[in-house]
């Protein structure tokens, strides 16, 4: 297969702008073009988002060809800064544009790429790091507003940078007064792009191999569920999975994406985990001490993730600044931190880039805590015998020294119980996400060889992790959740429509659908159920049954359920409405209340100042 990639999902690489990748990009058709029609109808845009949200990929990728396509006019995208920022800039435009002539820096290259094309396209990514290195004072400082301001050149220009940052173009703002005129954000994927972004690569790469590639509904829909956090799909962590999963089925000649592969392979959870332990055992040994001092900050004992400013990062972790710097730039690129946004006017604080990366990074801690433990119980043992075979020696010369001897192997074999503890210990901690139980003995036998806090810490993190029983998921957010009043079943449902109605043993029954489920509740007897939805729709339903035994619309969001004896009460809109559900023979009967507003005028609200914020949609 000529010309075919190995595979048709790119891991945490960003896609190039190359005819290839730019087939393969999936997921963000509305936001290429509006973000590029934003281009071509104004001088000056800012694009800004998250950081890994996926901001460079959508420009080499999607932008920068669509911007080619509609206005034929050269396109540059750049993102390096660290170094001379001008010269690597002037060489990026000879680069798209070709040979221009005799120029005289900057602003004189640009302009002849856009005499030469009619008009030039620069957009400049990761454009917080310009910032970092150079400020106001660097080149561009002047460059941008001449690019802008010149009369007759056509430059439109797109600064691209994470959120956190943007509060730093207001240095820019004094020079450039429409700087925040033209601001575009770009948000996490929602499910229905990152569905898009499963099969779209499926499908062409099946067109491009002339094979057929497919997978299946309940794989698409597990992938999502795991990668999924409240704001939308992470895509980073989208990708590796389909990487990897791709990977395993080519590997047994498997054409489809199944479900049981994903399992056997260990979800979600299990992918993170290689890939966490690759990044990190990919440092050097000095460095992944750094790093293991510095994520111990970043992850609770129960693997919650926590965020740190860099100068106290920096204290906490005992790391130099200049060395913390380097390294979070390292384990962010790997998707291991990320920057994210404090209070208004705080500098930028650190966290691990994704919940899942919680217990993989502890259980990678504690195999390097373990690794140190055996290399400092090797070099012990070293001195051991170094110290047992002068003793040998000694003894036949002066009998003191043999005393010495003796009280040196006592010592060492004290370290060596509490080496061998501590590596019991770090294998403790190791087994907690996949085995309690096994951890819990592990940290007994630490405790009763080197007894203390980091013992006493592990143990309880085991005996805590034996707690949890059962997870249930539903995908979506979950909006009601509650017991059978009167028996042993659990009504779970989520936003997503799926209601499920379980039994004590976390097993599921039966499965309704209810679009746009809002809440819903037990009857006191718990005889019956309520299901309230979005879009102003009540139902009454007995468990066991696939039709609803009573309906009502109100025409507006249920917002409050609750009942009575024989009546249920229905909170909507303007409206609180009791319904009598005491015999299915009678018609259903309904009081209703009006909850209005003060007669208080509102007080009319103050002046904004005029900045177009521009979603993209």
């Amino acid at each position: 297969m000529t010309g075919v990639p190995e595979s048709p999902y790119k891991g945490l690489a960003s896609f190039e702008d190359s005819e290839l990748d730019a087939l393969l990009f999936f997921g963000r058709e509305r936001e290429i073009a509006a973000v590029a029609a934003n281009v071509l109808a104004s001088r000056l845009t800012v694009l800004y988002g998250p950081s890994g949200v996926g901001k460079s990929s959508l420009l080499y990728a999607g932008v920068a060809r669509r911007l080619r396509e509609q206005s034929g006019a050269p396109v540059v995208v750049h993102d390096t800064w660290a170094e001379d920022p001008a010269a690597r800039l002037i060489t990026s435009v000879h680069a798209e544009c070709g040979d221009l002539g005799a120029t005289a820096g900057l602003v004189d290259s640009v302009a002849a790429g856009a005499q030469q094309n009619g008009e030039l396209h620069l957009l400049l990514d990761n454009f917080e790091e310009y910032m970092l290195y150079h400020g106001l004072e660097g080149p561009l400082s002047d460059a941008l507003p001449e690019l802008l301001r010149r009369p007759g050149l056509r430059v439109n220009v797109l600064l691209a940078l994470r959120d956190d940052a943007l509060a730093e173009l207001d240095e820019f703002a004094g020079r450039i007064p429409e700087l925040f005129s033209n601001l575009l954000r770009l948000d996490r994927l929602d499910r229905d792009a990152g569905r898009a972004a499963i099969l779209g690569p499926l499908a062409r790469y099946s067109e491009l191999a002339g094979e057929q590639f497919t997978a299946e509904d309940a794989l698409v829909e597990a992938v999502l569920d795991e990668a999924s956090t409240d704001y939308g799909v992470e895509a980073p962590y989208l990708q590796l999975v389909l990487e990897r999963l791709w990977e395993r089925e080519r590997e047994e000649g498997s054409r489809e994406l199944r479900l049981s592969t994903f399992s056997a392979i260990g979800g979600a959870r299990a992918v993170v985990r290689e890939h966490v332990q690759g990044a990190l055992n990919a440092l050097p040994l000095a460095e992944q001490d750094a790093a293991e001092r510095v994520v111990r900050q970043l992850v609770t004992p129960s693997g919650r993730k926590v965020s740190h400013e860099p100068s106290d990062l920096a204290e906490y972790a005992d790391v130099e600044d200049t060395e913390l710097r380097l390294l979070l730039e390292r384990l962010g690129r790997d998707r291991i931190v990320r920057g994210v946004n404090g209070m208004q006017g705080a500098p930028t604080r650190y966290e691990i880039f994704h919940d899942v990366l919680g217990p993989p990074i502890l259980a990678w801690q504690a195999e390097h805590q373990l690794r140190r433990e055996r290399i400092r119980a090797r070099r012990q043992r070293h001195r051991l015998y170094a110290v047992i075979g002068a003793s040998l020696v000694a003894l036949a010369i002066v009998a003191g020294i043999a005393v010495f001897a003796l009280v040196q192997r006592s010592d060492a074999r004290t370290q060596a119980r509490h080496a061998r503890g501590g590596e019991l210990a770090g294998r403790a901690q190791a087994n907690i996400p996949t085995n309690p139980q096994t951890s819990v003995r592990l940290a007994l036998q630490a405790a009763q060889l080197a007894p203390g806090r980091q013992t006493a810490d592990v143990l309880r993190s085991s005996l805590a992790a034996m707690r949890e029983e059962r997870i249930i998921q539903l995908g979506g957010n979950i909006v009601a959740a509650s017991f059978q009043p009167v028996g042993r079943l659990l009504l779970v449902g989520s936003d997503n429509g799926r209601l499920g109605i379980y039994d004590t043993g976390g097993r599921r029954p039966e499965l309704l659908h209810v679009p746009g489920l809002a809440t819903a509740i037990w009857s006191p007897d718990g005889s019956v159920f309520a299901t309230g939805t979005t879009g102003g729709a009540v139902a009454v339903w007995r468990p066991g049954a696939a039709k609803p035994v009573r309906t009502l619309s109100t025409g507006s969001p249920i917002v409050a359920l609750s009942f009575g004896a024989k009546t249920l009460l229905v909170g909507s809109g303007k409206h609180v409405r009791l319904l009598d559900v005491a015999a299915s023979s009678r018609p259903l009967s309904t009081r209703m209340e009006t909850c209005s507003p003060s007669p208080r005028a509102p007080r009319s609200p103050r002046p904004l100042r005029s900045t177009t914020h521009t979603p993209v949609v």
